[in-house]
This record gives structure tokens, C-alpha cells and sequence, in this order.
């Protein structure tokens, strides 16, 4: 078996769309089928269902390549672990009052700031 599933692409329904009859669509559906879980290169009865295949074949394949190396990250345990530790959310500050302690340490730079020249400290940024 080639792969246990697949993507169902935009493309694969834009080429089943161009299709005439209910038989050609019913053999583009089965021939992917039979190219992603089975590996077999399907034949088709008209020109139009092998064109239409031929347009989503390499689509197929890459689908097949992603859920194959899904497959073997998950074989190996996944993702590793993040070693950081994440911050509380009730130990991170927000709202006015930290928007009133940031402006008011802007306030206390600028005034340590102005002491140098005797010169009025800018106005603190909004």
C-alpha cells in the first residue's frame, strides 16, 4: 500500500469539473485512488480523464510524500518537547496598569535625563 489517506485537493475537484459524464469522473476519482493506495499507474477509456489525471498527478505524489514523512516523524515520537518553561499567564502584565508604570518610568528617565542641562525634560511618548 502506497499510503492509508490523501488530500482531496481543489485541483482534483477543478479537473473532475471539466469532465462530461458521470462514467469519466467516476473513473478520475478511482484511477487517483488506485495511484495513491495502491501505487498502480490507472488507465483510463478517454483523453479527457488521463489529461485531467495527468494535471493532478504530481499533486498526488507530493500529498503521498507528506503523509509518508508525517508517518515517519510520528514513528520516531514527533515533535521533541519544548524545554522552556512557559510564564504563567497570571505572572504576565497587561492593561493600564502597566501602560501607567511604563509612562511613568519614561517620565522618571527623561527628568534624570533633563538634571544634566537644566533643560525641561521632553514630554513623555505616547
Amino acid at each position: 500500500m502506497a499510503t492509508d489517506s490523501f488530500k482531496f485537493w481543489d485541483a482534483y475537484y477543478d479537473a473532475l469539473k471539466f469532465l462530461d459524464t458521470d462514467q469519466q469522473r467516476a473513473e478520475f476519482v478511482m484511477g487517483l485512488c488506485a495511484y495513491v493506495f495502491d501505487g498502480e499507474e490507472p488507465t483510463f477509456s478517454s483523453k479527457e480523464t488521463e489529461f485531467g489525471f495527468r494535471l493532478v498527478k504530481s499533486q498526488a505524489r507530493e500529498s503521498m510524500d507528506i503523509s509518508a514523512r508525517s508517518r515517519e516523524a510520528g514513528a520516531r515520537g514527533g515533535r521533541p518537547k519544548s524545554t522552556a518553561k512557559s510564564t504563567p499567564l497570571s505572572t504576565v502584565k497587561r492593561g493600564a496598569k502597566s501602560e501607567k508604570k511604563r509612562s511613568e518610568a519614561n517620565r522618571n528617565e527623561a527628568s534624570l535625563l533633563s538634571t544634566d542641562n537644566d533643560q525641561p525634560a521632553p514630554p513623555p511618548a505616547p
